[in-house]
């Protein structure tokens, strides 16, 4: 009897003490479950964390932020990071983060947002002399107006069109105070990244509220035009000084020569272009932040069916007659004299004229063609008519233009081309500035297509993330 109580005490005990030590594995278990739960998630957390670190140093200075360190403490974590350069203009981003023996790691990369389309100084034609002197600076490298860096894209300092301007202003200009995308002495020959014929066009066509007309000379030496949120639009016919200590933001346009002194200051874009070349001249504290356009290109507005018709419109004379006429006529006159023919030639002629389509002289539009592959359009924006504007595409977009009432053909008054001017000066000195700020042209293109540098953002892509073994 005492033996059976025995045996069933030490049964009841053993099975007892089983449980319990089967309690205590799954107890020890749910610990090192919850450890390691735990090292997994501090690593993640100081991955991430580290991560958004460097995206953030990235997104301040995205050209110049180059970093790789290792043994960084996050909390009871430690991580490494590093930044390097990648294949697409873009920075590669790898963060890991470390815990009681856990790891836990993030790749990526951050590429710019926004595009390019002007540098920060585009000469259009030939310049002559050009004079570069003093503390002058001149850069594409995207600043904010505050003057700390901006995301970008950065672009050329400046870029030139014309060969031997090219030689001349890279000659001219100081290694260090002229830089931009590719460094110091940014002076590139190049095509501009956006049609200056289709901006300046558009920019004489521009018929909106925020516009503002000045005819003949004018000089801003006080006070402010504009704001950051309401540009203006301003078209000077003449000569435009900006002097004192005036401030101004949007599109300053002139036809004469553009001259910047004293503190005087603009925010947006200066576009000058003066058919018969003039003095374009940046001194003193001046400064422009966005960008500077400075053309001679004069817009061709006598094609070759019109040339025909002032040939035509010159009579034949008698021998005697035409002896006296001639030391009195111009080269084109003796053209136009050349090409005399009797009444019944010149009817003939003004026949087949006649037979030109209703369409081609209600429109008036320009008869050149556009280059091989484009065509020319008028585009009209969308409930603003009134700034209709000629614009060159591709042909086989051009049904989805007419579809949404563009026209096909150059607008009325505009030839589509330009034929350059004459040569130029520019004259860059004393502690002028142009300074190329994606901040100062993005509100433009509220008021001009043209100018849609995009958004300011920088793409954050995580290409993969995970534990390491």
């Amino acid at each position: 009897m005492g033996k059976a109580v025995l045996l069933i005490v030490l049964g009841t005990t053993l099975a007892a003490s089983a449980m319990y030590l089967s309690r205590d594995e799954a107890l020890l278990d749910q610990k090192l479950a919850e450890s390691r739960y735990e090292g997994e998630v501090l690593a993640r957390e100081a991955a991430t964390s580290a991560f958004n670190l460097v995206v953030g140093n990235v997104k301040s200075d995205f050209s110049g932020y180059r970093e790789s360190l290792s043994g960084m403490t996050y909390r009871d974590a430690q991580y490494d990071i590093s930044a390097t350069d990648g294949a697409d203009d873009d920075v590669v981003i790898t963060a890991t983060g470390k815990y009681d023996g856990f790891a836990y790691r993030i790749t990526g990369s951050v590429e710019r947002g926004g595009q390019r389309l002007l540098d920060a100084l585009t000469i259009d034609g030939a310049v002559t002399n050009p004079d570069f002197r003093g503390s002058y600076s001149v850069t594409g490298v995207d600043y904010k107006l505050d003057g700390s860096r901006a995301v970008g894209p950065d672009v050329r300092g400046i870029l030139v069109t014309n060969s031997s301007s090219f030689t001349s202003i890279q000659a001219e200009a100081s290694r260090t105070q002229v830089t931009g995308l590719e460094g110091t002495l940014d002076v590139v020959y190049d095509n501009p990244h956006t049609s200056l014929d289709e901006l300046e066009s558009a920019i004489r066509n521009y018929s909106g509220s925020a516009l503002v007309v000045e005819s003949g000379n004018t000089t801003f030496s006080s006070g402010t035009l504009g704001s950051l949120k309401s540009p203006k639009v301003v078209r000077v016919s003449g000569n435009a000084t900006l002097a004192g200590n005036f401030v101004g933001y949007g599109i300053l346009y002139a036809s004469g020569n553009i001259t910047f002194e004293g503190n005087a200051n603009w925010n947006g874009i200066v576009f000058g272009n003066h058919a018969e070349g003039g003095l374009h001249s940046f001194s003193n504290d001046s400064a422009v932040f966005g960008s500077v356009v400075l053309r001679s290109a004069a817009e061709e507005s006598l094609d070759k069916d019109e040339e025909d018709e002032e040939d035509d419109s010159v009579e034949c004379d008698d021998d005697k007659s035409a002896k006296s006429k001639k030391s009195k006529k111009s080269k084109k006159s003796a053209k136009s004299k050349k090409s005399c023919k009797s009444d019944k030639s010149k009817k003939s002629k003004k026949s087949d004229k006649s037979k030109k389509s209703d369409k081609s002289k209600k429109s008036k539009k320009s008869k050149k063609s556009a280059p091989d592959g484009l065509v020319y359009v008028c585009h009209i924006p969308p409930g603003n008519p009134g700034n209709s504007h000629t614009l060159s595409i591709d042909a086989a977009a051009l049904a989805a233009h007419l579809a949404h009432g563009d026209t096909e053909g150059a607008c009325q008054g505009d030839t589509g081309e330009t034929e350059p001017g004459d040569a130029f000066r520019i004259i860059l000195q004393d502690r002028a500035t142009i300074r190329y700020s994606s901040e100062a042209i993005r509100p433009l293109k509220n008021l001009l297509e043209q100018v849609d540098v995009g958004e300011e953002a920088v793409h954050i892509k995580r290409k993969s993330e995970g534990a390491v073994k």
